[in-house]
């Protein structure tokens, strides 16, 4: 078993050490790939917060191996950068000097 399964398996069980190092392990290339997903970096960093506390809240009930969890994130990030692609096309940022205008 890689150490990766053994986190896995820890925070299956509620160990928040196991959770961390699964965070340690995907936070950088997770937050890379929703970077370039999102139009901000600090939009990113946001997700990325959103990715790990749904996973947290739900790894107890994954079934599946460390390659399967490492899919599950990217589906979890991809949910969310779509999620916010929408909130911004139903409220479309406007420049400071035009909001100040009307």
């Amino acid at each position: 078993m890689s150490d990766l399964e053994d986190a896995l398996e820890r925070a299956r069980a509620g160990d928040a050490n196991g959770m961390a190092e699964l965070y340690r392990a995907y936070a950088a290339p997770l937050l890379a790939y929703l970077v370039t997903q999102v139009r901000r970096r600090e939009d990113a960093e946001d997700l990325l917060g959103e990715v790990f506390l749904s996973a947290m809240r739900d790894v107890s009930r994954f079934d599946g191996n460390i390659g399967g969890f490492r899919a599950w994130l990217y589906r979890i990030a991809s949910n969310r950068a779509v999620d916010l692609a929408r909130r911004n096309a139903r409220r479309p940022e406007e420049p400071l000097a035009v909001a100040e205008e009307a």
